[in-house]
């Protein structure tokens, strides 16, 4: 029996029978599908081989790359650290050493401090007397509004002059 390739359609079957092999038009389906995928023609297994060989020989080397790499990055950290050890212990030791001046060193600065913050407060007390003192001043001397009544639609004000005289204003 014939088939044709192109109008296989997927079997409406089992896969197997009770006795656990491939019903007919499975079958029937899958060589149709051996057939449109190449049937015994193959592929040239050489040419397939060369290629995965040359592919793993290339995974391989890079392997080894990313190996060194992470090799040299390891030894870089290990340095560093060793390096930063370093440092620190010599910075301590010399404030081990020094520990005196720098204590003195802060003491004279806080002292400064201390004494600039009393210095600036008292020129701030002086300006803020001064600042009241003028607007006392200056508010003696302006009239101040008592009142403010509407006659009509005319509003009239009522103000004190500095010795209390009041004072009727008409806009």
């Amino acid at each position: 029996m014939a088939l044709a390739p192109l109008s296989t359609t997927f079997p409406n079957a089992p896969l197997t029978d009770r006795a656990g092999l491939v019903t007919q038009p499975w079958r029937t389906f899958l060589m149709a599908l051996w057939r449109r995928t190449g049937a015994t023609a193959g592929i040239d297994g050489g040419a397939v081989s060369t290629q995965i060989a040359a592919e793993t020989a290339a995974r391989q080397a890079q392997d080894v790359s990313l190996s060194t790499a992470i090799s040299g990055e390891a030894a870089a950290r290990t340095a560093a650290i060793a390096a930063e050890a370093a440092m620190r212990a010599t910075g301590d030791a010399h404030l081990s050493g020094s520990s005196v001046s720098v204590t003195a060193a802060l003491l004279a600065e806080q002292a400064a401090r201390i004494g600039a913050d009393g210095t600036e407060t008292a020129a701030r007390i002086a300006a803020d007397s001064a600042e009241t003192a003028a607007r006392i001043a200056g508010d003696a001397a302006a009239p101040r509004p008592l009142a403010l009544l509407v006659n009509g639609d005319v509003p009239v004000g009522i103000v004190c002059t500095p010795d209390g005289v009041p004072v009727y204003v008409t806009e």
